[in-house]
């Protein structure tokens, strides 16, 4: 049976620098996945081009058999980039949410923003917010039209151990739903409490997988860096 998401081969080239070199990756709806690397190991690149906002120079992606510019046109996606507020400085959050969703005021905008504890920040200027009030405000942009794929790069930046909880508790709302969750941090711990499976990500490749659920801060910790540890 074909995945939901299905990625072969994918590479990625700069220059000399192959920033995605080989990846496979399969992805189901309903599965949140998370990819820990260290920074420059081409995370950000494979998201860009499992969303469509980059082609690979080798391999393929197909979302739901179609690819993901079609996915995205005729269904459409959830992300979090590595962006900035850079354009949203004098908008408010709500403003934001109401670009993804009909009624500013609706349910879904008034359910997400309460279940991701950011009610208080909803009418605040974004140029006002925080690094991380603002990181999990764009969580709940790429989740609050309920996408069947969604892609969250870095979600946690910023964030303190009480809004990662939430973080997760929005993670996990969306993936009851039916969402394929693929979500990229530095915050192995934190990143292993949310996710179904964990891929260590190097140079370009995929370095290991694993299932992070019930394993300890040093175990985790322990296999990392013997996946990922020689080659970052």
């Amino acid at each position: 049976m074909t995945p939901f998401l299905s990625a072969t081969g994918l590479v990625k080239r700069y220059g000399h620098l192959a920033a995605v070199d080989g990846v496979d990756l399969a992805i189901e709806p309903g599965e949140i996945v998370g990819i820990a690397g260290p920074n420059g190991s081409g995370k950000s690149t494979l998201g860009r081009m499992l969303l469509g906002f980059a082609e690979p120079d080798a391999g393929t992606v197909h979302i739901d058999g179609k690819s993901p510019q079609g996915f995205r046109a005729t269904s459409g996606v959830g992300f979090v980039c590595e962006d900035g507020s850079r354009g949203w400085e004098r908008a408010t959050p709500r403003q934001m949410l109401a670009l993804r969703v009909r009624g500013a005021r609706g349910p879904a905008v008034t359910q997400l923003g309460e279940r991701l504890g950011i009610t208080p920040l909803l009418d605040r200027r974004i140029g006002t917010l925080s690094k991380g009030q603002w990181r999990i405000c764009l969580a709940a942009y790429a989740l609050v039209a309920e996408p069947r794929f969604a892609v969250l790069d870095e979600p946690d930046a910023g964030l303190d151990p009480a809004a990662m909880g939430r973080l997760r508790d929005g993670m996990a709302a969306a993936a009851a739903a039916g969402t394929a969750v693929l979500v990229f941090s530095h915050h192995l711990d934190e990143l292993a409490l949310g996710v179904h499976r964990l891929l260590f990500f190097a140079s370009g490749r995929v370095r290991g997988v694993i299932d992070p659920r019930g394993l300890g801060s040093f175990e985790l910790r322990a296999q990392y860096m013997s996946m990922v540890g020689e080659v970052s």
